[in-house]
Parts: C-alpha cells; structure tokens; sequence
C-alpha cells in the first residue's frame, strides 16, 4: 500500500500523545501503548483526551476518495485521506496547526468554533454521524491506503473560510491563532504543575515556602522547556508562585490544625512530660516568627514562610509577649 514520506511519518508520529489508544482488532479492545508500539497498529487515537489537533471524519461508503475529488467543491482537503482498498471507506485527516485544549480550564471560544467547524464539514462530507473520533485508521500502517493531500496544516479559519457558519458562531467563537496557542501553554504548565503539586508540597513540610517556591519554578521550567515555543520566565514564574501559595496554604493548614490539636493534648496532658517535650520543639519556629514580625514582615507572609496558619503565628507571638512580662 501507498505510505507516507519519510519525513511526514516523522511529524505524524511527534504529533501524537505519549501514549496513545491502540488495538489491530476492535472485538480485542483498545489499550494504552507506547507511541512505539501504538503506530504499528491499524488503529489508533490520533489526539491526547484534552487537546485536539487532528479532526478525523469517517466516511463510512464506497467511492470515498473519488467523491473529494469530484463532489466536494469549495471544501478544504484533508491533510491525509487513509483509505480501506478492500471497500473504498476512507478516514479523512485534517491537521490543525494550533491546538484546542478541551478540559475545564480552557478558554470556551476556540472551543466553540472547533465545535462549529468540524460539525459543518462532517455535514458537507457526509460523514458518519455516530463516529465519536477516538480511534483513526493509522496512516503509517500498511493494510491502508494513504495519500496525503494538503502539506501544511489548518487553522480553524483557513478551515471555515468557505464553510457557511452563523455569523454569532463566528463572532463570540473565533480566536486568533496566538491567543488560542498563549492560554494552551499556560493551560498546560499550570495544570501539570497543579497535579505534582498536591503530592509533592508533603516533602517540603518542616521547610521554608522559598524552598518549595523555588522547587515549583524548577518544575515549570522543565515543562516549558519541552514547549515548541516556551513562555517567558516572568510567565512561568507567574504560574509557580500561584500554584504554590495555593498548595502551601492548603497543606500548611492541614498540618497546623495536626500540630495544634497535638499542642492541645499535651495542655490536656497537664504539662506532662511528653506535652512539654512538643512544646519545645516548636521553639526554633517560635523564635524565627518572632524575629521575622520584629524585622517588619506580616503575620499572614511569617504564617506563608513557616508553613503553619494564620492562628498559629498569633499563638506564638503572644505567647512571646506574655513570657517577657512574666520574665
């Protein structure tokens, strides 16, 4: 069967997600593979589950290669045409060169008008309804047949340029190409940093807020790094300290709350030597809040720093009055 050039193989194959769907037969299941494995399969999931860059569209009939050529006026061809030879049912490929990020914290307007677009060309191209899109027939592999059609990839303009959207679709969906790509990378450092943030802030108890702040922004960067066009540092740095602070915040109470119900014990323990012996541990902690409320610095930032609450620096601090008085 007809395959791919060399170096188009390379860029089909750096387009797809890590580890991708896969399976030769349907009545098998589908599994997650390794991009490896996945592209020597006859099938398999072309996007990530919340990033869209290949619309696929299943044109389940024969003739379906020469109905694009000769019924389709005015529409865009696909990238890539992936034909079964043994019936003329064909995948049509069209490549998207700005991504769509899909999850809950994406922007819902370039979201809108891929919705809008890709409903509009199923219905010109007579496309199966019911295909969801996950699985595609893998271009690369040799039971197809495979032609490629159109060298550069779309933007979803180029895409609706002479599609008949409505013009509110049009107005409150379109996006520039920048600003989809903009919040995408920002989508995807922060809810990266977001998911190894919640576990990874647990290593950083009994340490400082600047320690975890800095350890946030050396994760980012290596997410950045990997980005075809990576964002600023002030950006990244951006991110960093707001997920931090939040994971800080959200584990430094948690902590507390253990902390002071243990120092509550110890009262309740009428200062036995166990409760005393807690109470002295905190001491290096007391006298660094101390020094840093004397030095000008707020009580909520002293609180950030030493990671315990808000209520737990005040404890402290007045505890540290009434021992001078008493002294």
């Amino acid at each position: 069967m007809q395959q791919l050039r060399l170096d188009l193989a390379e860029s089909f194959i750096d387009s797809l997600p890590n580890k991708p769907y896969a399976t030769d037969d349907f009545s098998h299941g589908v599994k997650i593979h390794s991009k490896k494995n996945a592209v020597t399969k006859k099938y398999l999931s072309l996007n990530h589950k919340y990033v869209t860059q290949w619309l696929t569209f299943d044109i389940d009939r024969a003739g379906a290669v020469a109905d694009l050529y000769y019924d389709y006026i005015g529409v865009p061809e696909p990238n890539l045409v992936v034909e079964n030879p043994e019936n003329g049912h064909a995948h049509f490929l069209f490549k998207l060169e700005t991504p769509v990020f899909l999850n809950g914290n994406a922007s819902p307007k370039p979201i809108r008008y891929l919705n809008a677009v890709y409903g509009e060309l199923r219905e010109l191209l007579g496309a199966d309804k019911a295909y969801t899109g996950l699985m595609s027939k893998n271009p690369l592999h040799e039971h197809w047949r495979t032609q490629e059609l159109h060298v550069e990839p779309y933007s979803l303009a180029g895409l609706a340029q002479n599609l008949e959207l409505k013009p509110e679709i049009i107005k409150q969906a379109k996006v520039s190409a920048d600003e989809a790509y903009h919040e995408g990378r920002n989508h995807r450092i922060f809810t990266e940093l977001k998911e190894w943030g919640y576990v990874a802030v647990r290593d950083f108890r009994g340490k400082t807020y600047q320690q975890w702040l800095q350890s946030c922004i050396d994760y980012c960067m290596q997410i950045n790094s990997i980005l075809v066009h990576p964002l600023g540092y002030g950006e990244v740095k951006q991110i960093a300290k707001s997920v931090s602070q939040f994971c800080w915040k959200n584990d430094a109470y948690c902590y507390a709350m253990f902390i002071e119900r243990q120092s509550m014990r110890g009262k309740l323990g009428n200062s036995s030597p166990g409760g005393v012996a807690r109470s002295a541990s905190y001491e290096p902690l007391r006298e660094q809040a101390a020094s840093l409320f004397a030095g000008g610095m707020k009580k909520k930032d002293i609180a950030l720093e030493l990671g315990v609450s808000d209520r737990t620096i005040r404890n402290w601090l007045n505890w540290g009055r009434l021992r001078k008085r008493k002294i």
